[in-house]
């Protein structure tokens, strides 16, 4: 217990003094992952997480990943909350972290995904004018993603960002051939990409394709090992499942 005590007294000064080193970062990444991993069966270590990166970021602030760490955790608290207001705002200050993390790394991958991906959240939120430039931004960030390094977990990622975003944009960006394409990659780089496998589910609908997309819906939510199984319970799922409700009120 006083070894527990005296430890946690040494972190906190640590943090309070700014001092924190690679490896103490590591360990509050490491913390804050294996909570938000955990989110769909306890939505409280959301906000666990984001205070153990908020600390990263006050403790290292020039850290190449402590931004992008925390930008990450405010998106997915975006991502789940419901007044409209507070979503933006927090989606607002994960965008802010992202460009902090890119000015500190510019080769970074994860933060050019979080640029773009939080870009794509924000068009959602406003109107069909304003919300063109704000998609060029995100589509730029994760075309480039995919040219960098078209293997890294992200770039995956980003492909079934790219599809969804185009399956969905306002005209004149829509374009249900380039998001089939880009769902499609996504699935064969990575099977167990939920988001992956219900995107392409739904630009199959949208494209008329009913037979593929119920096919691609009911295998999403045939997988035993997703890759991100928190975001295959709260989102990726829920929507393969409408895909097949869809499907069925034709």
């Amino acid at each position: 217990i006083i070894f527990f005590i005296l430890t946690v007294a040494c972190t906190s000064t640590l943090w309070a003094s700014g001092n924190l080193s690679d490896q103490q970062v590591q360990q509050i990444h490491e913390e804050g992952w294996l909570l938000l991993s955990q989110i769909h069966r306890d939505k409280s270590g959301l906000e666990k997480a984001i205070k153990l990166y908020r600390k990263a970021a006050a403790g290292s602030p020039t850290h190449r990943d402590v931004h992008w760490k925390l930008a990450e955790g405010l998106f997915k608290k975006a991502e789940a909350t419901d007044n409209a207001d507070d979503r933006k705002i927090l989606y607002e200050e994960a965008l802010s972290q992202s460009r902090k993390s890119l000015e500190l790394n510019p080769d970074s991958i994860e933060a050019h995904f979080w640029i773009g991906s939080t870009s794509a959240k924000l068009a959602e939120m406003v109107g069909t004018f304003s919300a063109i430039g704000v998609i060029n931004e995100a589509t730029k960030e994760l075309k480039l993603i995919l040219e960098m390094d078209p293997n890294h977990r992200f770039s995956i990622i980003a492909g079934a960002a790219l599809a969804a975003i185009y399956s969905q944009a306002p005209w004149p960006m829509r374009d249900l051939e380039d998001a089939e394409a880009y769902a499609i990659e996504a699935v064969k780089k990575d099977p167990n990409l939920s988001l992956a496998c219900a995107t392409l589910a739904d630009v199959y609908f949208r494209r008329e394709k009913f037979e593929q997309a119920q096919k691609e819906a009911e295998r999403c939510l045939s997988l035993s090992s997703p890759s991100y199984i928190w975001d295959a319970e709260l989102y990726n799922w829920p929507s393969a499942r409408r895909v097949l409700k869809q499907i069925e009120n034709r």
